[in-house]
Order: structure tokens, then sequence, then C-alpha cells
């Protein structure tokens, strides 16, 4: 047992295995994005973008706009991200809370509707090069089944078991890994935030919300049609487990920067190439109560609204292309107004 714990420590707990991931997984396309934004320029006119991919804008084109106000946008986003795992990501990204003059966090919307992210384990995956000994303590009592707890709780200890699938790929084929890490790197340099360059749009989708039923364009593959379904059929009930996880870990995020002059804005994402009926306003929802806290801000929640059209839509979910450009500019208005210029 001391020898596993042992090698354990020797190969996982450095930076030489983190840096030689999978790109193309949970874990490394987490420590991609984590590395590029540890080496960016240091300074106060900083605002760093954090969510997943339906966070769909271009920096590059922000950073045409934000730098006559003084500002520098950069995307901390990762796919398939939660709030847990963005804790994660800025308590090591930003140690001192000082690097950034915003965080800004996209969300689906301010009240508690949706599903509980807490027993998700892929959050440990994506963050298991982050988690440290004395996160053995807390990390793994954030989830609420046993079985998740344990398995979180023996990951944590032994970072070899969240990354034996990986270990074993890159045994298989080690000069392939290499070329595949190399060559994720020169990518990410040139195209550090291209990921939403999709001409692709939803034109033809028709929904019933009556009748919750749909009819799909072509263009839609199966999986998309499923994923579309799964979302006009959910019903918005507001989620009391969903409202416990967003307080606990968006009110640690904000526990992090309450000494900082950081502040952080929330904006409501686009829901959809076509809006579903609006859904009652709750104002004890979490995110409207942590919005009372010093530096602290919602975006007027109605603002990016005028984006739900399908020809701006590549799937249910996702801005294209086109949305992505319309996005931005406005995205940027709305961040520099709220944050107001540099000292």
């Amino acid at each position: 047992m001391a020898l596993v714990l042992l090698l354990d420590i020797a190969i996982f707990r450095t930076k030489l295995y983190p840096s030689y991931i999978e790109p193309i997984s949970a874990a490394g396309w987490f420590e991609i994005t984590f590395r590029r934004e540890q080496q960016s320029p240091r300074g106060g006119n900083l605002i760093l973008t954090v969510g997943n991919s339906r966070f769909a804008y271009y920096p590059e084109v922000a950073n045409q706009i934000a730098p006559a106000y003084g500002y520098i946008f950069r995307n901390g986003s990762v796919a398939g991200s939660d709030p847990r795992v963005w804790y994660y990501l800025l308590r090591d990204l930003d140690p001192q809370a000082d690097r950034y003059r915003a965080v800004v966090f996209g969300v689906d919307d301010y009240d508690d509707y949706g599903y509980d992210f807490a027993d998700a384990l892929q959050d440990m995956h994506q963050v298991i090069s982050r988690l440290r000994w004395s996160d053995a303590a807390d990390f793994p009592w954030t989830y609420h089944e046993p079985e998740n707890r344990i398995a979180a709780f023996r990951g944590t200890i032994l970072k070899g078991v969240v990354y034996q699938a990986d270990v074993l790929a890159l045994l298989d084929d080690p000069r392939g890994r290499i070329k595949n890490v190399r060559e994720s790197r020169l990518w990410r340099q040139s195209h550090p935030y291209d990921y939403t360059n999709w001409d692709k749009s939803v034109v033809g989708l028709e929904i019933d919300w009556t009748t919750r039923k749909a009819i799909f364009p072509a263009t839609m593959t199966p999986q998309e049609r499923q994923i579309a379904t799964n979302y006009i059929q959910y019903r918005g009930v507001a989620v009391p487990e969903l409202a416990e996880y967003k307080r606990l870990w968006f009110g640690r995020i904000l526990d992090h920067y309450k000494n900082s002059r950081t502040k952080i804005v929330f904006v409501r994402l686009p829901r959809g190439p076509i809006a579903p009926p609006p859904l009652p306003v709750h104002p004890r929802a979490a995110l409207r109560e942590l919005a009372s806290r010093p530096n602290v801000f919602l975006s007027e929640e109605h603002e990016f609204e005028y984006l739900e059209h399908p020809e701006l839509f590549r799937d249910y979910i996702h801005l294209n292309h086109a949305g992505a450009m319309q996005f931005t500019p406005r995205l940027v208005e709305v961040v520099i107004k709220i944050v107001g210029r540099p000292d």
C-alpha cells in the first residue's frame, strides 16, 4: 500500500503527467484551458468568462472592442462543466483573487429550474489534477450518493484510479499521445477560442409548446433531436437540490473573492432557438439571493432573448457562428456597463 501511494504521488501529483493527458477528454480539456489561462498576461484589466459550451462567444472579436474601454477578455469556459468545476478552476487559476477585474459566468437562468448536478462524477475527472490532499476531507462529501462519495474519496487519495483509462491509452500508443498533445497545444495557441465556429442552423424547427411536440429539420442528427426532445418535454419545476448546489459552489466562489475588487457578473444565456413559455420568477432563488452580496451583479435577464431564433443556433442549446457573432458585441457592452471603466 505504501508503494502504491508513493508511485501515485511520484507520477500523478507532479506537473508532468497532467501535461500529457489525452487532450480530447474531460481532464484534458480542463487542463488545456487552465494552462492557457495560467500563462495569460497578468494585470488589472482582464475580464474572465467562465461557463460551458453554451457560453458561445468569440473573445478575439470581443477584444477588437474591449480595448477601447481598457479591458481584455479571456475565456475560461470548459465544455461540459458546472459550478463545482468552476470553483476549482478559479481557486488554482487565481489563488490571490487579484488576477481579474471581473469574472463573468454564463448561466441558463437566474432561478432554480433544471437538474441537480451534485452527483456528476464527470466533475472529478475534470478537476482531478487540481485536487489536493486536503480536499479529501471536503470534495467527496459534496456528492450525495454513497457510491459517488466513495469513488470521489478514492480518486482524491489515489489519482491513478481516475487516470486509469488514460494511462492504459497512453501505454497503448505513447507516440500517438505525445503527437496529439503537441498538435493540440499548437492548435490552441493559434485558435485559442475557436469552438463555436459552426455555420449549421436549425432553420425549419417547429415546436408546439401546448403538446410539447416538435418537427425537426433534416440537419439535426438523432442525438441532437433527442437532446432537444428532452429540453422540450421538460416542464419547469424549481428544484430545491439545485438551489442548494448553487448556493454551495457559487457561494464558495463569492467567498474566494469577497475581499477582492473583482466583480462577479452573471449573464443569462439565450435559452434556445424557439423560446419556451416564460416560467415564474422565484425571488428567493439561489442566484437572486447571492446577488445581494457586494460586487455581485445579475445582468438584465431578458438581455439576450433577441438571439432566440433558429437561424442563430446550430442545435437546440448552442449558438452557431452567426449567433456567436451577434452575441459577442452585446456581451461586451453589457459586461463593461456593469464593471465600469478601469480606475
